[in-house]
């Protein structure tokens, strides 16, 4: 980095996206605009003396329009993207290509040729660097890895690891976009005797691109269940939380932040899923503690069950009926959903806050 020619310095919005980027040798300045999915959407760049917008249609780069700053001289140029929203070719308004580009796998150009704006899986490539403006992160396509560590902690089962390898180190299979997916929360017994699940998935516009907020959902009883039949009236709670709040969410009843947050990556696709599949559980009206048919962990689990994971461990719930102790086992608790995740071996799977190890056992009490 201490060899670069045409050095920049950056400021940052409290999304951390660059508002400002200012050349270093003559103080031209270039203002980009992101939309709050991070896609880039217009800059005033005197670098250049351009001003150009860009059009970008479920994630991907469609098309752009350049004009010289001050004037309205505009050409437009139209982006051809390949599956991971990288731009392959470009042509003009006859069908003409006017530039072609290949990636390696991790993103370097094929011909070594850095151009300015989006480039690999759509992030903003800088020339005067050769990285990646990956928005929270900088990338180098040439090493393979980000330049910071990601905020996203290893779990038990390596997931993670290593904090500066982009894609999980198969970018063959995965990309490494901006912005979480699917988070799944996990209280331990509480204000709920036997503790509460919830879930959450990336919202995103119209365009699919993710707008920094997840609508987290969950299931509790109306009221009181009935000791008998082991049922109530079920209630459906959504909550929508900024993605900087995701760890100090307090998950509506339970007045404190969950004890075991886990991160599953995504798209788009997996997004519409799982609200898909929370809908399709809400045509349920019974709070079922008794059968276990709907509770909500076996909410939270049919969510999870839409990323591709499946809740593979149970618990045995102990408590007193009539003055008699009563147990069952093979019950779907919150517990059993955080260790399913996290013990799946899942590479998309990432811990944001992890249940100390000793208090992972899925058996719990209810008092």
């Amino acid at each position: 980095m201490q060899a670069v020619t045409g050095k920049e310095s950056y400021r940052y919005d409290g999304y951390g996206r660059r508002v400002k980027v200012t050349r270093t040798s003559d103080g031209k300045t270039d203002y980009p605009i992101y939309t709050m999915g991070g896609q880039l959407l217009t800059e005033d760049d005197a670098r250049s003396n351009r001003r150009i917008d860009y059009v970008s249609l479920n994630g991907s780069l469609v098309a752009k329009r350049t004009a010289t700053l001050g004037k309205s001289n505009w050409s437009t140029a139209y982006e051809h993207t390949d599956a991971l929203h990288s731009p392959n070719a470009e042509t003009n308004a006859t069908d003409t290509a006017t530039r072609i580009e290949h990636y390696t796998p991790y993103g370097e150009p094929g011909d070594h040729q850095y151009v300015q704006g989006p480039g690999f899986t759509g992030h903003v490539t800088d020339a005067a660097t050769g990285l990646t403006y990956a928005q929270q992160r900088y990338y180098d396509p040439v090493m393979g890895r980000f330049l910071s560590a990601d905020p996203v902690l290893p779990n038990d089962n390596g997931g993670s690891f290593n904090r500066y390898w982009y894609a999980s180190d198969n970018p063959y299979r995965f990309t490494d976009p901006d912005g979480r997916d699917e988070i799944v929360f996990t209280w331990k017994p509480g204000v709920d005797a036997v503790g509460h699940s919830a879930i959450g998935y990336q919202n995103r516009d119209s365009a699919g691109n993710p707008t920094g907020t997840y609508t987290v959902k969950s299931l509790w009883p109306a009221k009181a269940v009935d000791r008998e039949t082991m049922t109530a009236p079920a209630k459906y709670k959504t909550d929508i939380v900024k993605a900087a709040d995701i760890a100090k969410y307090q998950g509506g009843g339970e007045g404190k932040g969950a004890a075991g947050i886990v991160l599953i990556k995504g798209d788009a696709k997996q997004d519409a899923a799982v609200a898909a599949a929370l809908a399709k559980g809400e045509l349920s009206h019974t709070y079922n503690a008794g059968m276990n048919m709907n509770t909500c962990s076996t909410y939270a689990a049919a969510g999870v069950a839409a990323t591709g994971i499946q809740v593979n461990q149970t618990g045995t719930v102990s408590s007193t009926l009539l003055g008699m102790p009563v147990s069952r086992s093979g019950v779907v608790t919150p517990l059993a959903v955080y260790n399913s995740v996290v013990g799946s071996g899942d590479p998309r799977v990432s811990v944001i806050k992890a249940i100390p190890p000793g208090e992972t056992s899925p058996d719990l009490k209810i008092k």
